[in-house]
């Protein structure tokens, strides 16, 4: 069941969620920086220009996500990444992952907005988990 697309899970006050093919480089990323709690994500997240905030929202599935990091993006527009909890022990896809993460946009993004918006993000992931890493050797 894990890193399944929901499309059917949306957001309230957006569209259809979007799946970019970078979502599965964002799982990796995740999974390999051992970027694993709400605190570190957000750690993350307060690097890139136009982080808004955080917030554990419901889509319209009755998903209650683990974590969403709001963006500002593209022309006025906003960029939600969600993050599914990781529950899925067997791990059958590779991922524990209980469902793919999900982007929901509004406003004027583009595709190329929403990449450049998760390289970003992976960087972060990668920056904050050396530091972290630093700390503790």
């Amino acid at each position: 069941m894990s890193m399944q697309q929901h499309a059917d899970a949306i957001l309230s006050g957006y569209g259809k969620p979007i799946f970019p093919t970078v979502l599965a480089q964002l799982d990796k990323i995740q999974e390999e920086t051992q970027t694993s709690t709400g605190h570190e994500l957000e750690q993350a997240a307060k690097r890139i220009t136009g982080y808004v905030r955080q917030t554990r929202p419901t889509t319209s599935d009755g998903y209650f996500w683990f974590w969403a990091l709001h963006f500002r993006g593209g022309v006025g527009g906003k960029i939600i990444v969600l993050f599914p909890w990781s529950q899925d022990w067997d791990a059958s896809d590779g991922s524990q992952n209980d469902r793919s993460q999900a982007i929901h946009t509004k406003g004027k993004v583009s595709e190329s907005d929403v990449d450049a918006l998760l390289q970003e993000l992976m960087d972060a992931m990668r920056i904050c988990a050396t530091e972290r890493d630093a700390q503790t050797a």
